[in-house]
């Protein structure tokens, strides 16, 4: 057999499914991971993770009516999409022609996630339609489906997890030819929203509804539910449509710092407790000490990675309130601190030094030194001095997000980013180079695993 093929068989079927590793979409997908310089033996990490998860689901290749819900596991922030979209390149070239992705709730999300999957697979629209329930509502219907895929198209269909959107892309399978077409859903965040909210109560809730309604409508599928915290999805009843057939876990590449680093007993080197003397960031007593330190070690820290050569994306994060009234007040006071640090970095690089910025020198130096006594290996500081005024120079205004406002395309004209936000950022949000988080909220009640893992 030759060495392109994988032989995959499920002990639940008889028949081989064997699966083409090295198809047109692999290699699509494949090119723009080396472009964004992961390594060749993590991309095969990531497809072997593929393989395993596509051998799991029905053979488009068989006329038979098969359902299977799998659950995809992998830990917090650690490269579950680009598993799934591995997945979905691969399914691309072993026979499916339609696959569906449903992730979060808001449209930033939505837009968020179509964006991301494009770029992934970087391919002619000829190729590949990926379309969007809110953007795309007049291709999204039979008859364009139904042509895009004639003609050799493979379609994604990015929706929310909404009832109103799930049932849009449902409607599309009352025609015949497609309700035949083997489907591929991607479920991310497969704990959130999709289950039954209202098993509790002996009801079904709007979501989960139109999820048992799409399911219906396809003779084949494969519905594959991706998350970090399984457990709603495994102890549910044993009977329910989205109880899991099966579970692949899927492992993080090298360099993955995640729960085990951050609940560890080197925890220090990067958690800093805000001190509960301290006033909140939104008391009406200034700005706590511990916002102007963060602050310095997002900068130093920067610098720090330039110097090593790492030009891409730098990110810091406040998460203060689920309110957005809160938000704004955060903006404004971290703004006002951004533009002060501005002008006493531009001063300092034009040559003229002034007595004022010597406190920022000083908060500057004490990050430095933090990450110096953390084993960080860096140029001395005042060789890194004016690369970090630089970063605070060339910092994005602060960026509100947040479901009445999108940073992220704002975002992209910076290298340098501090975002302010709330309820929007727990989950499915990507910012990317995140390296600093200050968090001050505290969960009431029963905690989400997910987003305690994150912060």
């Amino acid at each position: 057999m030759s060495s392109d093929w994988l032989s995959v068989t499920d002990s639940e079927v008889v028949m081989p499914w064997i699966i083409d590793i090295d198809g047109f979409f692999r290699k699509s997908v494949e090119n723009r991971m080396l472009a964004d310089n992961m390594t060749k033996e993590a991309i095969d990490s990531i497809f072997n993770n593929a393989v395993r998860i596509l051998g799991r689901c029905p053979n488009p290749n068989i006329q038979e009516e098969i359902a299977e819900t799998g659950i995809v596991i992998g830990k917090v922030q650690s490269g579950k999409t680009s598993n799934f979209i591995s997945v979905l390149a691969l399914a691309f070239d072993n026979g499916y022609d339609i696959a569906i992705v449903l992730g979060g709730n808001t449209l930033n999300l939505l837009k968020q996630n179509a964006s991301r999957i494009s770029s992934a697979f970087s391919v002619d629209t000829e190729k590949l339609t990926v379309l969007k329930t809110n953007d795309n509502k007049t291709l999204i219907n039979p008859a364009r489906i139904k042509d895009f895929i004639e003609n050799g198209r493979k379609v994604i269909i990015v929706g929310l997890k909404h009832n109103k959107h799930i049932d849009q892309i449902a409607e599309i399978f009352n025609n015949e030819f497609l309700a035949d077409k083997s489907v591929l859903i991607i479920d991310d965040e497969g704990d959130q929203a999709t289950l039954n909210t209202r098993a509790y109560q002996q009801s079904i809730s709007t979501t989960y509804a139109s999820v048992l309604n799409l399911k219906n409508k396809l003779k084949s599928h494969c519905f594959l539910s991706v998350t970090a915290t399984p457990q709603a999805n495994i102890l549910i009843e044993a009977f329910d449509t989205l109880s899991p057939d099966f579970g692949e876990l899927v492992y993080p590449g090298e360099g993955y710092c995640g729960l085990q680093e951050f609940h560890a007993e080197n925890a220090d080197k990067y958690i800093k407790e805000i001190p509960e003397s301290e006033p909140n960031l939104l008391d009406d007593m200034g700005v706590p000490e511990s916002v102007y330190q963060a602050m310095a070690l997002f900068f130093v820290g920067n610098a720090i990675r330039r110097s090593r050569g790492d030009m891409g994306t730098h990110a810091m994060l406040i998460h203060p309130s689920q309110k957005k009234f809160d938000h704004r007040i955060v903006e404004q006071k971290i703004q006002s601190i951004l533009d002060e640090w501005k002008s006493k970095a531009k001063t300092y690089l034009a040559g003229r030094r002034d007595i004022s910025y010597n406190s920022l020198r000083t908060l500057l130096q004490s990050a430095y030194d933090s990450f110096v006594s953390d084993g960080v290996i860096c140029h001395p500081f005042d060789d890194l001095e004016n690369q970090i005024l630089d970063r605070i120079k060339q910092c994005s205004p602060i960026l509100v997000c947040n479901s009445d406002e999108n940073a992220s395309e704002n975002a992209e004209l910076y290298k340098t980013n501090i975002f302010v936000g709330g309820n929007l950022v727990e989950r499915g949000i990507t910012f990317k180079g995140l390296a600093v988080t200050y968090i001050t909220r505290r969960a009431k009640g029963k905690s989400n695993v997910d987003n305690t893992e994150i912060s």
